[in-house]
């Protein structure tokens, strides 16, 4: 098990902790695969992208160093945003690419933005660990997207995942 998930969840006891902020603070690097730009999933987010209207808003969600968020500034024509919980993730990320709509923000609380404000909002991977949480993260995306905007989710739910229980049938 990679040394950032004793901050982030006990496989043991089947609890998750949720201490990002220690797990971006203390580990060289969290969840690897966010460096990786290039899966058939990050190809298709950025189509959809390039697709979107210039200057349309879009708001990744949990981009911890923000490397996505930056690879679809360079790479569309949108204004994108990101939001990460942990601080220290997008200090982190700032240090290798220069960013500027990156905002610390807990999607289980009240995101920092004004309803109907994106056009499209990205979360890769954020909900799993948030099963308990999972409702008050859904209204706050629909708050902050606009009618017609695009939510797109990407959810890995292994076999018997930690947090079963808020998953109704």
């Amino acid at each position: 098990m990679a040394n950032y998930h004793k901050y982030i969840l006990d496989k043991k006891k089947r609890v998750i902790i949720g201490d990002f902020e220690a797990a971006y603070s203390k580990c060289e690097i969290v969840y690897p695969g966010q460096l990786e730009l290039h899966t058939v999933k990050h190809r298709l987010i950025t189509e959809i992208c390039q697709r979107l209207r210039p200057n349309d808003k879009v708001l990744d969600i949990g981009c911890g160093y923000g490397y996505f968020t930056s690879f679809l500034s360079n790479n569309s024509q949108v204004d994108i945003y990101g939001s990460d919980i942990s601080p220290t993730a997008l200090q982190k990320g700032l240090q290798v690419h220069e960013h500027k709509g990156l905002v610390v923000a807990d999607i289980s609380n009240d995101l920092p933005f004004k309803s109907d404000t994106f056009d499209a909002v990205i979360c890769l991977g954020v909900l799993a660990l948030l099963f308990d949480k999972i409702e008050k993260c859904l209204i706050n995306m629909k708050r902050i997207l606009k009618e017609k905007g695009l939510l797109i989710l990407s959810v890995y739910v292994p076999e018997n995942p930690i947090g079963s229980e808020y998953i109704k049938n």
